[in-house]
């Protein structure tokens, strides 16, 4: 079954175990100008309107599962998003309870250039720090929002404000984590490789997850200048950690950024693409460069 098939036959189904809600089908833009198909499942009752993407779904039913158990997994889904958006309406309601859980985002400037027009952001080199409210509800679940221009109004605030609080918070709740390549692949393998000396490094938060926003939190890049008494390269992994090369180990500019693009071409998921060029740090500029 195609695709499209596939989609129409989960969208039937849903609606039908689903008689109080409409079952519709949307297209949204999400990171790096990647398109997903979802169903969003609006609630008549409330402004509640979950929307669930069918791509992984569709993995799942090549694979052999039945379209009933995909069904079934989405009402459970369902059910349980909703507690996730109810918390979401209340907490974002009062931003002295929001800026509690701000998270800050770093992505390509570029490749999110429409999706930035409805959104607070700031530059910084080719890149861009977004905003976004993490959200816990029942069971466990969490989620988290995008901070739009319209939330920033009902807020009443200024985006430089957003911009402060969100690294305050940041840096409260997932502080910075700098560790060498052998220890980060020891964590991952469980096996401890001996080396002499460090040549890369990984620069990341300690809950691994938009982590490349590391980068501008105050004195980080200073930091690692400090701790490596070097300037140094910095290759954007993904946009959930950054890799540091001292400059005194490393190749050329060029077969850096090369190297990041293949990585990008064949290893990442387009919409954790950060950007396709290496950086260089300057201790005497003290700033990241292009």
């Amino acid at each position: 079954m195609k695709f499209e098939t596939f989609i129409i036959q989960v969208q039937g189904d849903l609606q039908e175990r689903l008689q109080n809600q409409d079952v519709l089908l949307k297209e949204v833009e999400k990171n790096n100008n990647q398109r997903k198909t979802g169903l969003l499942i609006s609630d008549k009752e409330s402004n509640i309107s979950p929307i669930f993407y069918l791509e992984e779904f569709y993995e799942d039913y090549q694979n052999g599962e039945e379209i009933e158990s995909i069904v079934t997994t989405l009402v459970t889904n369902y059910e349980e998003q909703k507690h996730l958006d109810i918390a979401k309406m209340e907490l974002l309601k009062d931003y002295q309870q929001a800026r509690k859980h701000l998270l800050v985002k770093l992505v390509n400037k570029e490749l999110n250039k429409e999706i930035l027009k409805s959104m607070p952001y700031f530059e910084y080199l080719d890149l861009v720090l977004i905003f976004s409210v993490v959200v816990h509800a029942k069971k466990g679940k969490t989620g988290t929002v995008l901070v739009s221009n319209s939330q920033l109004e009902e807020w009443q605030i200024d985006k430089e404000t957003l911009r402060e609080d969100a690294l305050t918070c940041a840096r409260e709740r997932m502080p910075l984590e700098f560790l060498g390549m052998s220890e980060v692949l020891f964590q991952m393998c469980g096996v401890r490789e001996e080396v002499e000396e460090e040549v890369m490094y990984v620069l990341s938060n300690t809950s691994r997850s938009y982590g490349a926003s590391v980068i501008l939190y105050p004195e980080c890049l200073k930091m690692v200048a400090e701790h490596l008494n070097d300037d140094y390269y910095l290759l954007p992994s993904s946009i959930h950690e950054v890799i540091i090369v001292p400059k005194e180990k490393a190749v050329t500019e060029e077969e850096l950024s090369n190297m990041v693009k293949e990585v990008n071409a064949t290893q990442l998921d387009p919409e954790d693409i950060l950007s396709d060029h290496a950086y260089f740090y300057s201790r005497s500029l003290q700033a990241l460069q292009m």
